[in-house]
Parts: C-alpha cells; structure tokens; sequence
C-alpha cells in the first residue's frame, strides 16, 4: 500500500465492536506487524473471555460501544444477527468524520449507510486463514468512501494477509469462494493425511 496509508493507519485511533475470533485477529496482525500501536486501540466486547485475551494484548477496554465511537475509524467485527442492535446503539454518535468498516456477512452496504447516514462506510468479507495471518478480504466502498479510506483499509486487512477491492455486486461471490473455499481444501488435506494413515504412517507425520 502506499506510504500515506501507512502512515495515515499508524496515526489513526481505530475502535473494535467484537473482538472475537476475526476481530481478534485482525488486532493481533496489527500488533504483530507494528502497523498500529496498542494505544491506538480499544474496543468492546460484552464477553469476559474476550475481554481477558484483549487484556494479555494490553488493548484499552471501553465501557460500552458509544465510547468506542471517539475512534475515527471503528471495525463493526459482530455477527449479523448482532449487526441491527448494534447499529442502532451507535447511531446516534456517528459522525461525517467517522469511516466505518464492517465485516458483517451478509448485511450490504444500504443497510450499513441507512443506518449511519452521515458516515463513510466500507464493506469487508475477510475469511478464515485470517486466523493465522493467511486471509483474503475483499472490500467494497460505500457511496461516501473516499479513495483515502479504502486505501486505509486495504492496508489494515494486509496486517493478516491480502485485500483487494471489489463491486459489492461480487460480494455473493466472494462469499462462497472464499469464505467457504478454504474449509473444503481442509476437507482435501484431511483426506491424503488419512490415506497416509492408512498405508501407515503415524497421525502427526502424515
């Protein structure tokens, strides 16, 4: 990515709504990588799990999600039966200034900017091997998003692997391909380390 977004990323307060498994993800590759540094984060998440794992990372906890919101950029990292409660918790202190970055399956981006009407809003289907620094994300801007702002995103999503930008027409398409395109090549390892088994080979060397 460029320069700019680099150092435009390493500046920015970034706030997380659900730090759970890809939300904690992502904030551990931005450690990791030295992209952001942990007082530049904090988040919330209503589980004391979660909470507990943030706290090893040293990442500040906030109260509840509208405190999240003095972040200019905020990761809506929740699931999409969560999505509408929490939009309408926050709604009311979204800001022109704020860029909002979900990555919600399946919640497009009139809904996101109905419900945030004054923020700029980018879409995000991040998959799996994000987990382990692996993933691909795919990124569709909503009708606000600046170039700026997704060149930020492009470079916080490479924090845990790659991100390339999409019409949101193909989410559908990402979605299957490489949401749950991955899960079936699991599916294609597991299988010849049971044949090595079966001609065998011990379980941990096959």
């Amino acid at each position: 990515m460029t320069e700019q977004a680099k150092a435009r990323l390493a500046e920015s307060k970034l706030g997380f709504i659900g730090v759970g498994n890809m939300g904690g993800a992502i904030i551990r590759g931005l450690l990791a990588g030295g992209r952001v540094a942990r007082e530049n984060l904090v988040y919330y998440d209503p589980d004391p799990v979660r909470q507990a794992q943030l706290d090893e990372l040293g990442v500040e906890a906030a109260l509840d999600t509208p405190e999240v919101m003095h972040a200019p950029v905020v990761v809506l990292a929740v699931k999409p039966q969560v999505m509408p409660a929490v939009l309408a918790g926050i709604k009311d202190f979204a800001r022109p200034w704020h860029l909002m970055i979900s990555i919600a399956a399946g919640v497009p981006l009139a809904a996101l900017e109905a419900a945030l009407p004054e923020s700029r809003v980018i879409r995000v289907m991040p998959n799996t091997p994000t987990l382990v620094g692996a993933g691909m994300a795919a990124l569709a801007p909503g009708s606000r998003a600046t170039a700026a702002d997704l060149a930020l995103a492009q470079e916080l999503f490479e924090a845990v692997g790659q991100a390339v930008i999409i019409e949101e027409r193909l989410m559908d398409a990402v979605t299957g391909l490489s949401g749950s395109g991955p899960a079936f090549v699991a599916v294609f390892l597991e299988a010849l380390a049971d044949g090595g088994v079966k001609m065998g080979l011990p379980r941990p060397l096959a």
